[in-house]
């Protein structure tokens, strides 16, 4: 039912905002997903996505007997990147699909309990329709809403244009970086069982994340030369954004009306305020292309092959390969199984179902959930390579 409700928040939102999804992962505590909006309203499509499944969740909490979080997600802004070449999204989407993998949850995404969201293949075909959850959801919503997930525009261009080529490419890829996580896991996976044993408030037993190295606002792929030069680029145009951004906000304090920079959404949205066009060697704040766009370009034989496949899946899995150990050790979940309700803890009989059970409490009683007592020590802050 979680994954119920995830999906059809997710198509929803994306049908409501014109944006378009290519990756979603659920992994215990958090979320990955990947998409292209189609419009300047990527954060209202975060908005919806998140405030619907936070009510669905609360919904199906209260409906089986457990205590209701209200909250789901925590104060923290969701953390969103860009991703600026071919390198990159190969790269990220690898490392969204397998991270049930890294995190030493599953030996395969299949395992999950209720499978992956969504595969590589579900980008050739007309998609999925995903039926309302019957709680947390409006009768006045839609019975059933289709999701549609789609390859990256820049993907298909430097798969040029093939489709099929591009799924098999990543198909593939993930074979061998799942190869390379398991060589360098030191541990068993836990496996779907001892996952479906957890109660909902039970919390991975590591650190609270302190503030570590800042996060990036973009990913470059591409290595050597140039990738060197792209990062600097990149980097220079966000440093200046940021500045020109906190310049223009002092003027407006003083009761002037300046133009913001390029890439400004809350003050544009709320405030009206006007807004720069894009610099002319912008990078990250350039509108990138979009999938019609570039099917439509192959169509009409305006676009010429690349021939960058090759070089691009050699550097990734390259980049895989070197970054497996790493990645596994920053990102394995240690889950406190000592506070998991077993079906014997629970008096159950039958040992084949292992869902804990919610705990019926009397009116005007309290559930105390105590903090878990860990040490602390400074997050990596790792993401995929680049």
């Amino acid at each position: 039912m979680v994954r119920d409700i995830w999906l059809y928040s997710l198509a929803d939102a994306a049908r409501q905002t014109n944006t378009d999804v290519h990756m979603s992962t659920l992994v215990v505590n958090h979320h990955h997903t990947t998409a292209t909006p189609n419009e300047d309203n990527f954060p209202e499509f975060l908005r919806r996505l998140h405030r619907d499944a936070s009510r669905g969740i609360n919904a199906l909490l209260r409906e089986v007997g457990y205590d209701v979080p209200h909250h789901v997600f925590d104060k923290r802004p969701t953390h969103r990147m860009r991703l600026l070449d071919g390198e990159a999204q190969v790269s990220q989407l690898i490392h969204d699909f397998l991270n049930p993998v890294s995190s030493g949850l599953v030996a395969k995404p299949t395992d999950m309990p209720g499978g992956p969201l969504i595969e590589f293949g579900h980008w050739k075909g007309e998609g999925f329709v995903i039926k309302r959850p019957p709680m947390g959801f409006s009768k006045e919503r839609p019975s059933e809403v289709l999701l549609s997930p789609k390859i990256m525009p820049v993907l298909l261009a430097d798969f040029d244009g093939d489709l099929d080529k591009a799924i098999f490419e990543m198909r593939r890829l993930c074979r061998g970086v799942k190869q390379s996580m398991a060589r360098a896991r030191p541990f068993p996976p836990l496996g779907a069982r001892r996952l479906r044993q957890l109660h909902p408030f039970d919390e991975p037993n590591s650190p609270a994340e302190e503030t570590g190295p800042i996060i990036p606002s973009f990913r470059i792929g591409a290595r050597g030369l140039v990738g060197s030069e792209r990062y600097r680029r990149a980097a220079t145009e966000v440093a200046t954004f940021r500045r020109c951004h906190r310049q223009r906000r002092l003027e407006r304090r003083r009761g002037e009306t300046p133009s913001f920079p390029h890439g400004t959404y809350e003050l544009r949205v709320r405030h009206g305020v006007p807004v720069d066009p894009p610099l002319p060697d912008a990078l990250v704040a350039a509108p990138g292309p979009l999938l019609h766009e570039v099917e439509a370009e192959f169509a009409s034989g305006k676009r010429e092959p690349t021939g960058r496949r090759e070089t691009l899946t050699a550097e990734v899995a390259d980049a895989w390969t070197e970054a497996a150990s790493a990645v596994v050790a920053t990102e394995a979940t240690d889950l406190d199984f000592r506070a998991l309700r077993t079906p014997e803890a629970e008096g159950a009989s039958d040992t084949d179902d292992p869902t804990p059970r919610p705990r019926r409490l009397r009116s005007g009683s309290r559930r105390l959930v105590p903090l878990l007592r860990v040490k602390r020590r400074r997050s990596k802050g790792k993401g995929p390579p680049r």
